[in-house]
């Protein structure tokens, strides 16, 4: 029993649909909970930061309005106070907002900690996948029915649903809303922003990471972006 997942497979480009896909890489890797969290935290600061940053200046122009009618109002009425009140909320949200995502995910990285993943990088797609472990003796009563809806639950938090064949596995169609972040020692693979996959370079071989690096950029073009 396994899970596919596809994302953003319906509006693949003639590009994509008229060649066969290249194959350049294929590696293994074990989640760890200090890669995880180090590519997440470059994930917000990439991302995350810069819209609350943006929230933040909406929520001060706001709050600047609302003082300023505070201050003009004759009549002492309660708007004003209850609109600066409103702002006080909104930025302790939007300030809280990212520390919380990330210490949700820091308190749910034991359930994955070792987990080894297979990775295979085309220049269309990325497929990763959960390395199946062997089933010893004695232990076919504990195995789910191949009929039995399952659901995989990954570093993005997002369900999958089972298929009937294959390891879990998610597949992400490189001409979609996906951006790479080439980081010194890992790929942060971001989806629509929302969801990411951190892998780290150890999984690849020197000339298969040189390879993603020139073939990927040459796809992707600006989604494709190398930070220190």
């Amino acid at each position: 029993m396994g899970i596919l997942k596809e994302m953003f497979g319906e509006e693949s480009g003639d590009s994509f649909e008229t060649r066969p896909p290249v194959l350049l890489a294929i590696g293994r890797y074990k989640s760890s909970a200090e890669t995880v969290m180090e590519g997440y935290k470059t994930y917000q600061k990439k991302y995350v930061i810069k819209n609350t940053v943006l929230k933040m200046l909406l929520v001060l122009l706001a709050l600047a309005s609302s003082v300023m009618m505070l201050i003009s109002s004759e009549d002492g009425g309660m708007m004003p106070v209850l609109l600066i009140m409103i702002c006080l909320c909104a930025g302790i949200y939007f300030i809280n907002e990212p520390i919380n995502s990330r210490k949700k995910l820091k308190s749910g990285l034991s359930a994955i900690e070792g987990t080894e993943y297979e990775i295979e990088i085309t220049d269309r797609t990325i497929k990763i996948s959960t390395v199946e472990v062997p089933e010893e003796e004695g232990t076919e009563e504990n195995t789910v029915p191949a009929d039995e809806e399952a659901v995989s639950e990954g570093e993005n938090g997002e369900e999958a649903n089972a298929e009937d064949q294959g390891p879990p596995a998610t597949i992400i169609h490189l001409d979609g809303a996906v951006e790479i972040i080439d980081k010194e020692d890992m790929f942060i693979i971001c989806v629509s922003k929302k969801y990411i996959f951190i892998v780290p370079k150890s999984a690849f071989k020197e000339d298969e990471l040189q390879l993603v690096r020139e073939k990927l950029a040459a796809v992707m073009g600006i989604r494709f972006k190398m930070v220190d």
